[in-house]
């Protein structure tokens, strides 16, 4: 029973993370970091609004979904394997 909960959430896991390594994952968040802060600085030039408030949440979400799957993926498999 227990281990078929973990397979389904290792599969699950797998779907989100899309395969994707270390360096991957590391790539699309600085990816994602230098296109957030593009649209702060077309935002505070053209819109004359400061977005910065919402730069440090949307880049803990950012982290999180690019990393937490892979890192639950390392320890999941290794105590599956292990």
């Amino acid at each position: 029973m227990a281990s078929q909960q973990i397979d389904g959430l290792l599969t699950q896991l797998r779907q989100i993370n899309g395969e994707r390594g270390f360096f991957a994952n590391f790539f699309g968040l600085f990816c994602v970091t230098c296109l957030l802060g593009l649209a702060n600085m077309f935002s505070r030039s053209v819109l004359h609004a400061d977005m910065g408030w919402l730069l440090k949440p949307l880049m803990v979400v950012m982290i999180l979904y690019f990393f937490l799957p892979y890192l639950l993926l390392l320890f999941l498999d290794r105590r599956r394997n292990g």
